[in-house]
């Protein structure tokens, strides 16, 4: 888990293109230990610095993170609300 966070952080200070994945998973993670609402804050602000604009994402950036949330629902990461 601290790794992904350490690529996600690492590609944003890089401004590389796809963060996307690599916060999915941290997401994946954090979900998983029941953290849920921290990484879905993490994730809005990344959407509101722009992170996820880049066009390299399967879905909008605007989409993300609610596509996110039903994969993680759907994969077993994250409880039914």
């Amino acid at each position: 888990m601290a790794r992904l966070w350490r690529q996600y952080v690492s590609r944003r200070q890089q401004q590389q293109p796809d963060v996307a994945g690599v916060l999915a998973a941290w997401a994946a993670d954090q979900a998983r230990l029941g953290l849920w609402p921290h990484a879905r804050t993490v994730i809005a602000d990344a959407i509101a610095r722009g992170e996820l604009d880049n066009g390299n994402s399967f879905v909008t950036a605007s989409k993300y993170l609610t596509v996110l949330q039903n994969d993680l629902i759907r994969w077993g990461y994250l409880a039914k609300a």
